[in-house]
């Protein structure tokens, strides 16, 4: 305590001291030493008892809470020092204690989600950056068997799972309110059992996932989603059905077609709903064979899904599982969650509520 009008305690002086002692608070009390001339100490100590009723936490007041936050600063084109501030001033904000870490290279963020889940070191894990940091997150959460609740504060290009729970895009400051608020659901994720990967949105195999190798990270930092489009056109041409073996839960299947889509999410925001009922929490894997590989079908079976879900056209085939596995000759080019992912074969299994994400109160697709 220091008197706010004494010459002989500046008031700078007693808060060098504070700073000095963990858990202290200064209190400036103006007029102090006229008080104690006037033998009135008692009022200084009720000044002061008052001041530590106003700041001291309620009674009902939530303990603190700690995050890991994993931030990418390589992508999409923000600034990475503006983007962690403010984070870590709106979860600050809400009594959660904070670490960042910033990603170097391809598995940082899956290993030190997989520590923090397992090791049960932080209570949530916040995701910041693209889809691929956030595919990686969840998938070192996953591994661990959960344990953490992952928020997501997404900064990439496409920003798939963000948009399918309604997650603010443009605001890392509201998405990290998100992240720090109260609602969470539990959320279904696609193991990749063959290379031991995890996925959230999809896992898609030949012409979606030639047109996500062909955007690449220099072209979408440049052209954003306009270079998804300009690499479909492209891959439009020469498209060619193939032999396709499926195993379905179980039963072998042998068909023909260029692609087939490996779903856990339907919808994408307002304006990609492949399916409305197909929901990231239903324990279902919703598999897509699309065949008849010319321009013209594969430009109207993608906008007929898009504008009007999977069954507006009948050039696709869906069956759902939880269970498959995927052969075709030639192999075909493999995505999941909007990442090259190599060739197939493939072998996929769902996970039900396998991961806890935070999302806002109106998501509930």
């Amino acid at each position: 305590m220091v008197a706010g009008s004494d010459s002989t305690t500046p008031s700078g002086h007693g808060r060098s001291i504070a700073n000095e002692i963990p858990n202290a608070h200064l209190v400036t009390v103006d007029g102090a030493s006229h008080l104690l001339n006037w033998h009135r100490p008692q009022r200084i100590v009720e000044l002061v008892v008052d001041f530590d009723a106003v700041t001291r936490p309620p009674e009902d007041a939530p303990d603190r809470r700690s995050a890991l936050v994993v931030l990418n600063p390589a992508s999409g084109d923000h600034d990475a020092d503006e983007t962690q501030h403010a984070i870590t001033e709106t979860l600050g904000a809400d009594r959660v204690d904070v670490e960042v870490r910033r990603t170097e290279g391809e598995g940082d963020a899956r290993q030190w989600a997989a520590e923090a889940a397992r090791q049960g070191s932080h209570d949530m894990v916040v995701a910041v950056g693209g889809d691929g940091t956030v595919r990686e997150v969840i998938s070192g959460v996953a591994s661990a068997d959960g344990g953490v609740t992952v928020g997501i504060v997404p900064t990439g290009t496409a920003n798939l799972l963000a948009r399918a729970l309604a997650i603010p895009v443009d605001d890392p400051g509201a998405a990290a309110q998100v992240a720090a608020g109260a609602r969470a659901r539990d959320l279904d994720v696609l193991h990749l059992l063959d290379r031991d990967e995890h996925a959230v949105l999809m896992v898609d195999a030949g012409f979606d996932a030639e047109l996500v190798r062909d955007a690449s990270r220099g072209v979408k930092n440049v052209l954003g989603s306009l270079a998804y489009v300009l690499a479909g056109l492209r891959n439009t041409v020469g498209l060619d059905e193939r032999h396709l073996e499926l195993e379905v839960d179980g039963e072998r299947r042998t068909v023909r077609g260029h692609s087939v889509l490996c779903l856990n999410i339907g919808r994408i925001g307002q304006s990609v709903i492949v399916d409305a009922d197909i929901r990231p929490d239903d324990g279902r894997l919703h598999v897509g064979i699309v065949r008849r590989a010319t321009p013209w079908h594969v430009l109207t079976t993608a906008a007929g899904m898009t504008a009007l879900g999977r069954d507006a056209h009948p050039n696709t085939e869906w069956v759902s599982c939880r269970r498959l596995r995927l052969e075709a000759e030639p192999a075909l080019e493999l995505q999941v969650d909007g990442d090259p992912a190599g060739q197939t074969p493939v072998e996929l299994e769902v996970l039900p509520a396998a991961v806890r994400v935070a999302v806002p109160e109106r998501s509930s697709r």
